[in-house]
């Protein structure tokens, strides 16, 4: 099939039809299919994918690159449900792994470059890890409020917030109990006048831990700008807050098992 025909029964449907799928003769399809992928509407086709005889290697890869393997090692491999992750994306990975170390994936022509989809990595200044002076946070908005934090409602909630310790409720029930809306929001909320040192690192520690693809955080270049106005004392300690404190960064995490090494290797 040409890429028009290939978009028409896998890529712009949310239910792909399988007996379309087996017609399928070439890894160019299967590579072209998982490329232009929306993982909106599911990982049905990625799975008849991988399961594949004709799948690449270097397709392989990209699916599971994409699949934020990063986010999963925290947890037990062997788990059956995780709350607050995909447990089918998390069983995607495992075959994935399975398989490419079996030697089940095909080797052609087809390229791809791990570095195109892992997590973006820097050098972070200690400053970045260093506690902040101020009051000890404390949670009063009720956190089932969140579902109804987007829009004109969201930016009114914003626009009535007078105070860091409210700020610091909204920048955190929204980082913790809806990362999409907090992806969409976390400008707005850095920018806020009452945005203080705890909340601008409560917020950069929780973008590192949520940015591995740009078109979840379209502007990368938020964590110098954040960097800057802490290195620069350009904010008020109101709030505390200690990043090596906090269980949920990055930095704190104990991962559970290891992604092989192999597969962080370029197929050329």
């Amino acid at each position: 099939m040409d890429n028009k025909e290939l978009d028409k029964y896998f890529n712009e449907v949310e239910e792909p039809d399988k007996d379309i799928f087996n017609k399928l003769t070439t890894s160019e399809e299967l590579h072209y299919i998982a490329e232009n992928h929306n993982w909106d509407n599911g990982i049905i086709i990625l799975e008849w994918i991988i399961e594949n005889k004709l799948c690449s290697e270097a397709t392989a890869l990209m699916i599971f690159w994409r699949a934020q393997p990063y986010d999963y090692t925290k947890y037990n491999y062997n788990a059956k449900s995780i709350k607050y992750i995909d447990i089918d994306i998390f069983n995607l990975i495992k075959v994935i792994i399975k398989n490419y170390e079996n030697g089940f994936y095909k080797k052609t022509s087809i390229k791809y470059d791990p570095k195109e989809d892992m997590p973006k990595y820097e050098n972070i200044p200690e400053i970045m890890f260093e506690e902040t002076n101020g009051e000890e946070p404390y949670i009063y908005y009720d956190e089932k409020e969140v579902n109804s934090w987007f829009g004109e409602y969201f930016d009114n909630l914003l626009a009535r917030c007078d105070n860091s310790m409210e700020l610091y409720n909204i920048v955190y029930l929204l980082a913790t109990k809806s990362r999409l809306e907090f992806s969409k929001q976390y400008k707005k909320l850095l920018e806020h006048k009452y945005c203080d040192k705890g909340i601008a690192l409560f917020i950069y520690w929780k973008t590192k831990q949520y940015y591995l693809f740009s078109d979840m955080f379209e502007d990368y270049n938020v964590f110098q700008k954040i960097e800057n106005k802490i290195i620069s004392n350009e904010c008020k300690e109101i709030i505390k807050y200690n990043p090596k404190m906090d269980k949920d960064n990055e930095i704190n995490i104990k991962h559970k098992w290891k992604i092989p090494e192999k597969m962080k290797g370029e197929i050329k």
